[in-house]
């Protein structure tokens, strides 16, 4: 599917004149060689995005952001032409949901059987043997990065902490700076932090800013805490977004100080489930940069990679392969660097909860605790 249809979603923009003429063209990741286009693409930050130049306007007057759902139902007909058989086993492998609007994972039945759990007097925890949660520790080759119990996360990776009240989470978090950058899957951390263990709202730079973009800040001045938020650059599936809200990642990281009190949590996936991974490597490759010259000035800054995590939707747009591929791409990716693989793919799979692209509540507090575990060790 990569293969046959590279680019499996498309967006448009709005272009605004000073008399209040307005045009909108189709933007993508790229567009037919013989178009005139507006190029918007950034290679040092790995993106490549370009729109339809409009008729009358300038390609400066480009003013918003958004995702064409119906131009890419067109777009997907044109480009699937996949004989009835190989048709009929994906549509086995998924059962749609009219109530709730998408296609879920149907259920395998296997034989009837039964698991004894012997007792035991050695508590789980003390018999894993499991090193202090720090960067650079690589997912060891078990089964699984982790299990549930009573709603509680225990990591296989490492010795991941809990904080049961909020004060444990300034004590962690006292004198620090976290920018979290990406998808809303990683704002989720931010807006739990911010309402839940915060108890305030975020704050935007001005009114006309979304939630779902930013860019946001909030402050807790009794622990001189400072938490950040802004979206990644195009591709983004929204209804739309003010393009001056928008900012390369690569460009996001570049403009951080650095150092020992700096956090920087990226998320990036959702959005590029329905492109082909080359696009998705092109703009990994300018975030690994902007990252390795962040570290070469501050080696001390902590960063992290968030992976996917597992959800329902489109097959075609967003299946849990293209998102395990790209968890894939992600450890290659940085294989080499200095940073911290927060792997939320069992954490999020495991729980009897259904799979969403937003977890509930009781996911999220746990990626969070994972998260503050490698920022506070001990």
């Amino acid at each position: 599917m990569w293969e046959v249809c590279p680019l499996r979603l498309t967006f448009t923009s709005t272009f605004m004149g000073n008399n209040g003429s307005s045009e909108t063209t189709e933007c993508n990741v790229f567009l037919d060689e013989d178009v005139d286009q507006c190029d918007y693409s950034d290679q040092s930050s790995g993106v490549s995005w370009a729109c339809v130049k409009p008729k009358t306007l300038p390609c400066s007057s480009r003013v918003d952001h958004k995702v064409d759902y119906d131009l890419s139902h067109h777009l997907n007909k044109l480009c699937f032409f996949l004989p009835s058989e190989q048709r009929h086993m994906i549509s086995s492998l998924v059962t749609y949901d009219e109530e709730k609007g998408g296609t879920f994972k149907k259920t395998i039945k296997g034989r009837p059987g039964s698991i004894n759990v012997n007792s035991t007097y050695v508590p789980i925890k003390v018999s894993l043997r499991r090193p202090p949660c720090e960067s650079g520790i690589p997912t060891p080759s078990a089964p699984t990065t982790g299990f549930w119990h009573q709603d509680v996360w225990t990591s296989t990776v490492c010795k991941n902490r809990h904080f049961p009240r909020r004060e444990h989470y300034f004590k962690c978090l006292e004198n620090k700076e976290l920018y979290f950058m990406g998808d809303s899957t990683g704002r989720q951390l931010y807006e739990f932090l911010v309402f839940s263990i915060l108890n305030t709202t975020f704050s935007a730079v001005d009114p006309s800013i979304t939630r779902r973009a930013g860019p946001h800040y909030a402050v807790h001045k009794a622990s001189n805490l400072t938490l950040r938020f802004r979206v990644h650059g195009p591709p983004l599936r929204t209804g739309g977004i003010n393009v001056t809200h928008i900012n390369y990642l690569a460009d996001e990281i570049s403009s951080v100080r650095g150092g020992p009190d700096y956090v920087i949590i990226i998320t990036m996936w959702a959005h590029f489930t329905s492109f082909h991974y080359d696009i998705y490597i092109q703009r990994l490759r300018g975030i690994r940069t902007a990252i390795l010259n962040l570290l070469y000035r501050k080696p001390d800054t902590i960063i992290v990679f968030k992976t996917a995590s597992t959800r329902t939707g489109v097959p075609r747009l967003s299946s849990d392969f293209f998102s395990s591929q790209m968890n894939k791409i992600i450890r290659k990716m940085f294989a080499n660097v200095k940073i911290t693989i927060l792997d939320v793919w069992d954490l999020t799979l495991s729980h009897k909860n259904e799979d969403i692209i937003h977890p509930k509540q009781v996911i999220v507090r746990q990626e969070v605790e994972l998260l503050l575990s490698y920022i506070c060790p001990s």
